[in-house]
């Protein structure tokens, strides 16, 4: 369990890293279409990810309802919470909006197909409980 605990966290550092060579590349082949907060984006999903699967992973371990009841629950939140944080941006800042809310919602896929994939691998690991 904890060689794959480790691999979790270590292949979401190597995904954020590779996002992060994604958005250099962009940068220095069209700069004008990555936002200058761009590089504060990934590394605010790969916190929300890596919170997302460690408070799944502990849930699936007390029972499958419970991993179920958050789940539902993270997918409710986590739309809210980005929607909330360009919200923010937007009355604070009144520049670029549109540029920073593109490039925060292709960021906010990305991770999310990344943090689908990771789910399904956690489902089918076995839990500590047979429920």
């Amino acid at each position: 369990m904890t060689k794959t605990k480790n691999n979790i966290y270590t292949n979401i550092l190597i995904f954020t890293a590779i996002v992060y060579v994604l958005g250099l590349i962009v940068h220095f082949s069209a700069p004008y279409l990555i936002h200058s907060l761009y590089w504060v984006m990934p590394a605010l999903m790969c916190l929300i990810t890596l919170y997302i699967i460690v408070s799944l992973r502990k849930s699936k371990n007390i029972s499958h309802q419970h991993f179920i009841r958050k789940f539902l629950i993270f997918t409710m939140l986590k739309p809210f919470v980005v929607l909330l944080l360009i919200a923010i941006y937007a009355f604070a800042v009144k520049q670029e909006v549109k540029a920073f809310a593109i490039d925060f919602l292709i960021v906010y896929f990305i991770y999310l197909f990344y943090e689908i994939y990771w789910l399904m691998k956690i489902s089918k690991l076995p839990s500590n409980n047979n429920q």
